[in-house]
């Protein structure tokens, strides 16, 4: 008995899809000449105008809110990250151009150094023979007066 009661059930799920394609179809074809309408594209158009306009105001109330609150707004940013990038190129120009200018310099310094170098070396081989440019020079030095005070002039 069992195979006789299934095939008495409906199929409950082809109802349904047939139903539910019907319906479709049918909204579609209402939409379709709903969408081929002038009304339809004017409402749309005032909608999409609506959303820009909403938007504009909402930019402007937040950025009338964010000028009293010491927050930095995305404008900030941008232009806090243009000023560093210019400053990063600045500063690579200046690298380079000062490379290029001390390089002369900074090797008439180590030929000089070498030739010092040498010189001492000369002097250290030879110590019997000095050089008085290389004694320690000692100034005179003024006698004081003993016993005077500050305000006393001395005889």
């Amino acid at each position: 008995m069992e195979p006789q009661k299934q095939d008495r059930l409906p199929d409950l799920f082809g109802i349904w899809r047939d139903y539910f394609n019907k319906q479709q179809e049918s909204l579609e074809q209402v939409m379709h000449q709903v969408m081929k309408t002038d009304e339809f594209a004017a409402l749309l158009s005032k909608q999409v105008d609506l959303a820009l306009t909403r938007k504009q105001m909402t930019t402007r109330f937040y950025e009338q809110l964010l000028q009293d609150v010491p927050v930095a707004t995305q404008a900030d940013i941008t232009r806090l990250a243009e000023q560093v990038v210019s400053l990063d190129a600045r500063l690579d120009r200046l690298e380079v151009y000062l490379e290029e200018a001390l390089e002369p310099v900074i090797m008439g310094m180590k030929t000089q150094l070498d030739r010092i170098e040498q010189q001492l070396t000369q002097l250290a081989a030879r110590p019997e023979q000095s050089d008085s440019r290389l004694q320690p020079q000692r100034k005179p030095r003024r006698p004081r007066n003993k016993g005077v005070g500050e305000n006393e002039v001395a005889p």
